[in-house]
């Protein structure tokens, strides 16, 4: 039970880093953006490597790997973004 609580944790602290993150975009701060995403995507990461690994965890193994893939998405964004401006 214990840890299941860690990735319930786990997964919070992502998504408000996730949160963050499109403040820090919406504000056109790229760099602050980016960390934020990205350490999002590790914990994301991390967790569906967890999940992979329980029984019974493939509707909880789905929604992470959703996030990671909106996150992934989302960061994917700002690096095109960036690209553009540099050009």
């Amino acid at each position: 039970m214990q840890q299941g609580k860690q990735a319930a944790a786990t997964s919070t602290q992502a998504d408000i880093l996730s949160r963050m993150a499109t403040v820090y975009k919406a504000q056109s701060l790229e760099t602050e953006a980016r960390d934020h995403f990205g350490q999002a995507a590790d914990i994301y990461s991390n967790a569906v490597d967890q999940a992979a690994k329980l029984p019974d965890s493939q509707a909880a193994l789905m929604g992470l790997l959703n996030q990671l893939q909106i996150v992934q998405q989302q960061a994917g964004t700002i690096k095109t973004l960036s690209s553009r401006a540099a050009a």
